[in-house]
This record gives structure tokens, sequence and C-alpha cells, in this order.
């Protein structure tokens, strides 16, 4: 025997391309060995083939690590993203292929997938989200322009202005005047 024959793990005996699932570095190394124990004293293997077939394994398992590395560090910015949808309304195609639409109220990892669960109980595939829309609390900033104009309405009516100021005087709790104000509003509009 003069070396072992190179090994190629995208390729079988019969010429069809599939992995070599389940074999690891130490396979190898144990294939080697037992090449070493079987080898013809008067021919032995020689050394720099012996050295450069190590190194191949150093590599392969290098790149098999750099790969699960890889994977996982795919998975952890798909959750943070995930994350970053939590609240909003999404829309998009589930693992069935139907559309599906809701807020966002938790994520999940199922099978190194990330599944957003939406808040009418169906799940949404991260990578299958077609459309975000911002809802609660984000929907604040995007009416900012009519808290600008109710305080330039406040500034500029005088009865609005004198109720604001009577108000936060008389110390009325959140709700009362809230529901004063709504009147006040209505009453100056003419509705």
């Amino acid at each position: 025997m003069s070396s072992i024959p190179s090994v190629n793990s995208n390729s079988t005996g019969s010429g069809s391309t599939t992995p070599l699932k389940g074999m690891q570095a130490a396979d190898f190394l144990n294939l080697m060995i037992q090449q070493l124990q079987q080898q013809d004293p008067l021919n032995p293997t020689d050394s720099n083939a012996l050295l450069s077939q190590m190194s191949q394994i150093g590599q392969l398992q290098s790149n098999t690590q750099l790969q699960q590395t890889l994977t996982q560090m795919g998975l952890q910015q798909a959750i943070g993203a995930s994350g970053n949808l939590i609240g909003k309304s999404v829309r998009g195609l589930n693992a069935d292929g139907v559309q599906v639409q809701g807020s966002v109220t938790s994520i999940k990892v199922v099978n190194q997938k990330v599944n957003l669960e939406l808040d009418n109980g169906k799940e949404l595939p991260m990578q299958n989200v077609i459309g975000i829309a911002a809802t609660g609390a984000s929907s604040l900033a995007a009416n900012a322009s009519q808290i600008t104009d109710f305080a330039n309405l406040a500034t500029t009516n005088p009865t609005l202005a004198n109720y604001l100021s009577n108000a936060t005087q008389s110390g009325q709790s959140g709700p009362q005047a809230l529901s004063a104000l709504a009147s006040l509003l209505s009453s100056l509009s003419g509705h």
C-alpha cells in the first residue's frame, strides 16, 4: 500500500453527489491508523502523503466548525431582527403558503428557523415576511404632526389654553380631564 486515497466529501463510489453524513475527523484518523497498521513493512506509506492527509483532515474539521459557527451566527442575527418586530403588524406566507397577517407577540426557533408568533395564534416564518407596519405606541410617532397641531391650537385658542391651565391647577384626574377636554374640543370644532 502506498498512501490513503484522497477522500472527497462530495462523492460516493457510485458517482452520485451526497455528503458524508455523520463522518467526523476522528473517523478519518481511525481509518488512517488502520491503514498504517495494515501497511506492507517492505513498502511503507510515504510520510509526505501521510502529512498531507492529516492536513486535509484538519482542514475538514476547521471547515465543519466554521460552518457550524456561521450557522449559529445567522440564527442569532435572525432572532435579533425578529425580536425587533414584536408589537408590529406583519404579513406574509405561512409554512403552507397561505397568506397570514397579525401583530407579532413572540418569536420561537423551530429546526434552526425563526418563526414569528402572531396575536391571532398563527405562525409566520421570518423569511416569509412580505410586509411590516407600525402598531400601538409606534403609531404615536407617525401621528406626531397632529400633536404639534394640537399644541399650536392650545397656544392660539384662549378658551383651550384657559381650560388646560384650570385643569392642571384643579388637579383633575387623567380620565376626567380627558373626558372634559374631548367635550371642549368637540364644542370648539362645531361637532
